[in-house]
């Protein structure tokens, strides 16, 4: 069966995505099924039934239809609306700012924020298509590679025919049609050996080798095997991978070698996606409290507290209780302080977090600005607007009394 499924691979690779980097995999009836090693609430997913999908961010996500092959998408980011003449597709890839899709006729269709030129897609016919930071990729049925928006001239990688790409943040790669591996940008690289599928995130990629074996490297350090010595993957991302068991499996980008599987345990998002269900204005928090939270408490409340060397140390087990600790006070002081804590993260955990800090109070610095921008970027899905925001504060009121409004609309 499974040599059966390379030969496949060397053939045309698959394209179609069943497990993502934000823990989800596409069960065996085809539904997506969302966990979270470390227990957290996790994003909501349609129920229906797709062949094919892709996350980003956690909470938002599109996937093909088995049904007929046409687009949903869920979450709050900028692409969750698909064009309504987007028709059946291909296969699609989605990132945070924007979606890319190889339609059935094979042209490409983009849509989300371009203002860098990301949707600005070619014209022609195209295999496969990768959306990343900004920038877009696609594989053109004449085996050419092409990229637009951001950066996408230097992501280029040498010209050759190839069979698959996938672009990140300042970094795209690539499998040619003789299996090499190249990347170019901020991963500069070739590796030896042949491969079937690539995958690209911040500084950091993962590829799968025809034989089934994986590696993640970055622009620092050399491969390192994914899982123990004989692991087989039928296709990884950057931090989950499903194994050719069929089992779906994650890992620490630190180490890599080491694998883990969902517990069970994990709490789903609502339909609004708020995570986990706020009762009132408490969060049911099922993880243990480290005594950092405490420590760190202590100095939020008698403004002591350095936020800036102190986000460093904020674990994902420590954005329930800060959520927690958020919702239950009235002190904005505190409240700012905390949101300056936890501005780096966008777990789904913090989302009634950050529909409440729409309410900051102006003030006579730049921390309620921050605040509002922290929000607004969170709830938009797209933490690179967060300079805009905070620096233009017409554009800030104008997004915050639509945040607003709808904020308004969901209470009633």
């Amino acid at each position: 069966m499974f040599s059966l499924l390379v030969l496949v691979l060397l053939a045309v690779p698959d394209t179609n995505q069943t497990v993502t980097d934000d823990s989800c995999a596409l069960d065996a009836t085809g539904r997506v099924q969302c966990f979270d090693l470390n227990d957290h609430c996790v994003q909501r997913p349609p129920t229906e039934t797709l062949r094919s999908f892709d996350t980003v961010e956690e909470v938002n996500g599109c996937g093909i239809r088995t049904k007929d092959d046409s687009v949903v998408c869920w979450g709050t980011g900028s692409f969750v609306k698909p064009p309504s003449t987007l028709g059946p597709v291909r296969q699609l890839s989605v990132s945070k700012t924007h979606a890319c899709a190889v339609k059935k006729d094979q042209t490409l269709a983009c849509w989300g924020d371009g203002s860098e030129g990301a949707t600005n897609a070619p014209r022609g016919a195209f295999r496969q298509v990768s959306a990343g930071h900004r920038v877009s990729c696609g594989v053109r049925e004449s085996g050419e590679l092409s990229c637009w928006g951001f950066q996408g001239a230097t992501l280029t990688p040498p010209k050759k025919k190839y069979v698959f790409v996938a672009v990140g943040v300042q970094a795209a790669c690539a499998i040619d049609e003789a299996r090499h591996l190249s990347c170019t940008g901020d991963l500069a690289t070739t590796l030896d050996g042949e491969f079937s599928s690539v995958t690209v995130e911040t500084f950091l990629a993962c590829a799968t080798k025809v034989d089934g074996s994986a590696v993640c490297f970055n622009d620092s350090k050399q491969p390192r095997a994914v899982g123990p010595k004989g692991t087989r993957f039928l296709e990884v991302r950057t931090r989950c991978g499903r194994l050719q068991s069929g089992k779906v499996a994650c890992w620490s980008q630190k180490t890599p070698e080491l694998l883990a599987e969902d517990d069970g345990k994990t709490a789903t998002a609502n339909a609004e996606g708020s995570c986990p269900t706020p009762v009132g204005k408490t969060v049911v928090v099922n993880t243990s409290r480290r005594p950092w939270v405490d420590e760190v408490m202590k100095r939020v409340k008698d403004g002591t507290v350095d936020t800036e060397s102190e986000r460093d140390h904020v674990k994902p087990e420590d954005l329930p209780h800060l959520a927690q600790e958020y919702l239950k006070s009235n002190n904005w002081k505190h409240k700012t302080l905390l949101i300056d804590l936890v501005q780096d993260s966008h777990d789904p955990v913090l989302a009634e977090v950050m529909w409440d800090a729409l309410s900051v109070p102006d003030c006579d610095d730049d921390g309620c600005w921050s605040v509002r921008a922290v929000a607004l970027s969170y709830l938009d899905g797209d933490f690179a607007r967060f300079s805009g925001y905070f620096e233009n504060h017409a554009a800030c009121r104008a997004a915050l009394t639509k945040r607003l409004k709808e904020r308004a609309s969901r209470k009633k």
